[in-house]
């Protein structure tokens, strides 16, 4: 969870969580430490990703494949050589440039890939 005032990220499995849950630093509002629609990726996040696919260029302004800069990241890997597969509820403009394109949630794929 991350506080929506000093930013403190912490971790709470608590099963139910608070309706309401406060930041022990400030007792401001937590909220899930996930990007949203609309909301910038962090820095060192957008940074690390692309290193691990082996680019530096950042020309891309988060993911069911299809928002930037996430869609663009498979396909670049895959030009630097990288096995790529999608898994995605419905085919993207990516589907075909890929190893091999999933149907599905990929909640239920993975694990039966596993």
């Amino acid at each position: 969870m991350r506080c929506t005032r000093c930013e403190t990220v912490t971790e709470d499995r608590s099963i139910p969580l608070p309706e309401l849950p406060a930041c022990e630093s400030c007792g401001s509002l937590l909220r899930p430490h996930v990007v949203w629609f609309g909301e910038i990726l962090e820095p060192q996040v957008l940074n690390a990703a692309y290193d691990a696919i082996g680019v530096r260029s950042h020309d891309s302004d988060g993911t069911s494949g299809t928002v930037q800069p996430a869609a663009s990241m498979g396909v670049q890997a895959k030009r630097n050589g990288a096995a790529v597969a999608e898994i995605n509820l419905e085919p993207t403009p990516y589907s075909d440039v890929y190893n091999i394109s999933i149907s599905g949630k990929s909640g239920e794929m993975l694990p039966q890939l596993l």
